[in-house]
């Protein structure tokens, strides 16, 4: 422990050390059970369980709010989850040496392209694909963050009354078919913004699922949570510590993706005629 986190320590009431404490022994104990026992590293527990939700999701959603044909959408995403796995990853590891996996980066550049055109080529209907995806992004990144919680990476700046992580969480995972790398250990208390991610893009689906059964079928859910979600990266990444990708100048490469995000569907909304963002 470093003496800045020992005047943090001290300076923390006994109240917030204990529930610290209890995150820790929690964190320690979850490695332990699904890396020691299990040989998964949780992220891959939660990220793989988002999956098979949004999966799920396809199947309720043309059963209730759509006659969309659900099993080409399916078709149409497990396409894009193998081919963006054993396809993009690589592609990209050896054109730009990068090994890490990127959200908003790889969503814009490979994920939704390749979704979408691949749904409407297998016939769905464009606009059902772009509400239940617009639905399904932030489920799944809700699951994804909260592994990255468990998974010691993606955390925020130090703070006193935040998570100390135990050291066992820093080590790489190397399973049969998935491995895992943390990111650096911070010697410190820190911000737990995963979680608030986390929580975001839960409260997000609510507000989304509540607006599509209001209105119906529109095609806007995606854009409306996509124009949400970046301008919510764009701000909380000031809050960010750990990350796998750099800064450019003042921003991080996913603040300035955010822009840039924001200016194109902001511009696209703008030609919309009465398009239904509200249901008034």
């Amino acid at each position: 422990m470093n003496a800045a986190d020992e005047l943090s320590e001290s300076s923390t009431p006994e109240r917030g050390r204990a529930s610290s404490n209890r995150i820790e022994h929690a964190l320690r104990t979850v490695h332990e059970y699904t890396r020691d026992t299990l040989g998964i590293h949780p992220y891959h527990i939660l990220f793989d369980s988002g999956l098979v939700l949004v999966a799920a999701m396809a199947v309720l959603f043309s059963g209730s709010i759509s006659q969309m044909q659900w099993l080409r959408f399916l078709a149409a995403f497990a396409f894009t989850t193998v081919s963006f796995e054993v396809g993009y990853l690589r592609v990209k590891r050896a054109l730009f040496g990068i090994d890490s996996r990127s959200y908003l980066q790889d969503l814009f550049a490979y994920v939704l392209p390749v979704w979408i055109g691949t749904a409407v080529a297998l016939g769905v209907d464009l606009r059902a694909t772009m509400d239940l995806i617009g639905l399904q992004l932030p489920v799944l990144l809700g699951f994804i963050r909260v592994g990255c919680f468990l998974g010691g990476c993606c955390y925020g700046v130090p703070w006193k009354y935040g998570v100390r992580y135990p050291s066992k969480v820093f080590t790489d995972h190397d399973g049969n078919c998935q491995s895992f790398s943390s990111g650096e250990n911070p010697g410190c208390r820190v911000f737990p913004i995963q979680i608030v991610e986390a929580a975001f893009n839960f409260l997000l689906f609510g507000v989304l699922l509540w607006r599509l059964l209001a209105v119906g079928v529109t095609g806007l859910t995606l854009p409306l949570y996509l124009l949400s979600y970046t301008g919510y990266r764009f701000l909380s990444d000031f809050f960010r510590m750990s990350s796998a990708r750099p800064n450019w100048g003042p921003l991080s490469e996913a603040q300035w993706v955010s822009l840039a995000a924001l200016t194109v569907i902001f511009v696209g909304l703008s030609f919309q005629t009465n398009p239904v963002i509200l249901p008034l």
